[in-house]
């Protein structure tokens, strides 16, 4: 989901008025405005769709202790730092 942008619907689930109006009904945290304060607007298309939860303990604790898939941080990295440790001689 975090590679998702309202903007893949248009066409395949969804028409652009449609995806437009399913962004909008989302807050998504901008900035820095002219003051240097981050802000609030509506969803554009553009934007990812939000994560499900704000951390990965809020995940755990809503998942039986385990943390979803795709809701881990850093994942890629993880594995590419484990796939560089099993190959080093």
């Amino acid at each position: 989901m975090r590679f998702l942008a309202y903007r893949n619907l248009v066409g395949v689930s969804h028409t652009e008025a449609e995806a437009k109006a399913e962004a909008a009904e989302v807050q998504v945290v901008d900035g820095p405005n002219e003051e240097g304060n981050m802000f609030e607007r509506p969803g554009k298309l553009s934007d990812y769709f939000p994560k499900p939860y704000p951390n990965d303990s809020a995940a755990a604790a809503a998942n039986n202790g385990a943390i979803p898939p795709g809701n881990e941080r850093n994942s890629a990295e993880s594995f590419c730092l484990s796939s560089f440790n099993h190959f080093q001689i």
